[in-house]
């Protein structure tokens, strides 16, 4: 894998390379920035805590059980970037700025850095100094200026415009997925009178029988929208606009068919590996650690749209796959967000949860290893 070294000269460059780095703009949010204890160890990855929708004791909670987490990786903390919004003179002075900030420090070490970064400008927080520089509100330009940012923009690095970016935007509600919900409800008179969709058992035939549509199915969405062209953003992200009519039949079958843990893991191989016979073995996790890949987007695309129309509480498992798939790519920042929308989608999720450790983890794409354990 290809790397940049950056050279840090200035708390600048700590704080600009970060929406690099993680992929995209966080906002309402705190980003630790991690380091290996000892010498030789690298740099860990950086962890991002929302804090949009909690009250302050709840983010202080989270933050402190993030940095036992980061410690029992053999990690340590450097510095924590506060995105807030509105201006500064608000947002700079709130108690509950001083208290994030205490709850790191206190959890790590007192000279872990802070900075805030509001709609106007960025200031650095009392309490660590490494170049000697006159603490100030900043022009939010010195970002974007330096020589550490300019170094990732011409390696080819660009942060998304804004964490959403980095998912799939959900309708359910509109007129495509309600028409969707209602054949979903047939497929489901159709596809699982005993139950089994759900179970791991079930009749051979009937698995069989199951399977064989499924996959018809993806095969006829997949046709369907050959050539579809993202609205915006890149792979994986944003809205997918089909190109022609979309077979809805076939996509509700599709999002029944997710919902069984063996059947979602055939179709998670089959975009990565075009050969893959769900005939020829039945447990797949081998081919998902090992198999081809990067998997090509036209086969990834019946799985988005499955994400993006699946009623509510039947999203995860495309969503899941999906995210799978982007750590796989080695697109960490899309990873968790799209695993952090399963786990919205059905909070007990297992294999959302399961890519959300190996993220906690910063465990490496296994490319040439076996999965291992029940998701």
């Amino acid at each position: 894998m290809d790397t940049t070294r950056l050279r840090i000269a200035s708390d600048a460059d700590i704080v600009g390379t970060v929406p690099y780095l993680v992929g995209y703009h966080p906002r309402q949010a705190v980003t630790l920035l991690t380091i290996g204890r000892g010498e030789r160890q690298p740099s860990g990855p950086l962890v991002t805590v929302g804090i949009a929708d909690a009250t302050v004791a709840e983010v202080v909670d989270e933050l402190a059980g993030t940095v036992a987490s980061v410690h029992a990786l053999g990690f340590g903390v450097y510095g924590m970037v506060l995105y807030l919004d509105g201006p500064l003179s608000e947002s700079f002075h709130r108690r509950s700025t001083r208290e994030l900030v205490r709850a790191v420090r206190e959890a790590d070490d007192p000279r872990v850095g802070a900075w805030v970064v509001a709609d106007d400008g960025w200031h650095r927080l009392p309490g660590f100094d490494p170049f000697d520089e006159t603490a100030r509100v900043r022009d939010l330009a010195d970002l974007t200026t330096g020589q550490a940012v300019a170094s990732l923009v011409l390696s080819g690095a660009a942060p998304m415009p804004d964490r959403e970016s980095l998912g799939i935007v959900r309708e359910p509600d509109g007129e495509d997925g309600r028409a969707l919900a209602a054949l979903v409800a047939e497929a489901y008179e159709l596809d699982d009178p005993s139950g089994w969709l759900l179970d791991v058992a079930g009749d051979p035939d009937e698995r069989h029988d199951h399977m064989v549509r499924v996959f018809s199915a993806y095969a006829k969405v997949a046709a369907a929208t050959a050539g579809a062209a993202l609205a915006t953003g890149g792979a994986g992200a944003a809205r997918v606009e089909p190109a022609g009519d979309v077979e809805w039949d076939a996509l509700a079958t599709l999002v029944v068919g997710l919902q069984n843990r063996h059947v979602r893991d055939h179709l998670l191989v089959l975009a990565i590996d075009p050969e893959h016979d769900p005939g020829a073995c039945w447990d797949p996790s081998a081919a998902i650690g090992a198999g081809e890949g990067p998997e090509d987007a036209e086969r990834r695309r019946p799985i988005e749209l499955a994400a993006r129309f699946a009623p509510p509480g039947m999203a995860a498992p495309a969503l899941s796959v999906l995210a799978v798939l982007a750590w796989r790519r080695g697109e960490g920042a899309r990873a968790r967000v799209l695993s952090e929308q399963a786990l919205d989608d059905s909070p007990e999720y297992a294999l959302a949860d399961l890519v959300t450790e190996l993220l906690d983890s910063g465990c490496p794409p296994p490319l040439n290893r076996a999965f291992a354990g029940e998701w």
